[in-house]
């Protein structure tokens, strides 16, 4: 009857392994065969274990032989590059492997984890009542996956905080930028301009007559271009920088510039008094 024996080679080289059988008869024979052992490909991987969700990462597979290789990253997908691209869409922990095959038919297994972060979404939500200086501003994040905020108002202000207030007290462009961050490693930008238009400047001068009926004049320094309008209680309405023969009562002054800032300013304009002159001769 015919006898099976099972041995395991620790070591690739080349064996001669040698059967010797007999009969109850006495008859004898020896056999000598010849075993090669290849050694198995030495697999190891290069690649960065720790990532954000839709980035692209390389997996290297090394061997010290040539190589058939069989990625498997543990998200479904898979390739046959030893040198293979890939990006996880969503975030969690995956399993990496890759199998090599050699020349020899040898099979050697590495497999490394995969820690994907999600990449979080920046979206500003930007609240400007008025865009006259000084200018308050309401800045709010809908953002998604993230863990850290940094805003920087572009006129040197920085938040790292959801919701809040900022006040811009001069006028200009000023680029707002909002950077969401996971863990500090992933992160995602977005930016915009905000603009805030000048104030209205303006100086006013007003002088009495010595004639109560003469009334008073009114003279409005502002810059070239701006509106101005003066409104009366005694339904006084007239446009211009001068405004004479005002009687007494309440005005009001409205100047509106180019950028569609406009200024109210409330006046109230005194009787004036007439001036007796008595003279007493002497005694």
């Amino acid at each position: 009857a015919m006898r099976n024996s099972l041995h395991t080679y620790p070591l690739p080289a080349t064996y001669r392994p040698q059967l010797m059988a007999s009969s109850v008869h006495g008859w004898s024979i020896r056999l000598e065969g010849l075993v090669e052992i290849y050694p198995l490909p030495a697999v190891s991987i290069a690649a960065n274990d720790s990532l954000c969700s839709a980035s692209e990462v390389i997996f290297s597979g090394i061997s010290d032989q040539p190589v058939d290789c069989f990625w498997q990253f543990g998200d479904g997908n898979s390739s046959t590059d030893c040198t293979a691209t890939h990006s996880y869409a969503v975030g969690g922990i995956y399993t990496a492997s890759l199998q090599l095959r050699s020349a020899t038919g040898c099979n050697a297994l590495a497999a490394i984890p995969v820690y994907v972060r999600d990449r979080p979404v920046a979206t500003m939500n930007i609240q400007q009542e008025d865009s006259c200086a000084p200018s308050q501003v309401q800045f709010g994040v809908i953002s998604s996956g993230a863990t850290q905020l940094h805003w920087q108002t572009g006129d040197g202000g920085h938040y790292q905080v959801g919701f809040f207030t900022h006040t811009y007290t001069q006028a200009g462009e000023f680029p707002v930028m909002l950077i969401a961050s996971n863990e500090g490693i992933c992160s995602d930008t977005t930016t915009t301009l905000l603009r805030v238009e000048p104030a209205v400047s303006y100086r006013i001068e007003l002088s009495n007559q010595c004639d109560p009926a003469a009334g008073s004049e009114l003279f409005v320094h502002t810059e070239a271009g701006n509106d101005i309008w003066v409104y009366g209680s005694d339904g006084y309405d007239a446009a211009g920088e001068r405004h004479a023969g005002l009687a007494p009562g309440q005005y009001n002054l409205e100047i509106t510039n180019a950028a569609g800032c406009r200024k109210d300013t409330s006046l109230i304009i005194l009787p004036v008094q007439s001036l007796r002159l008595w003279l007493i001769q002497d005694s």
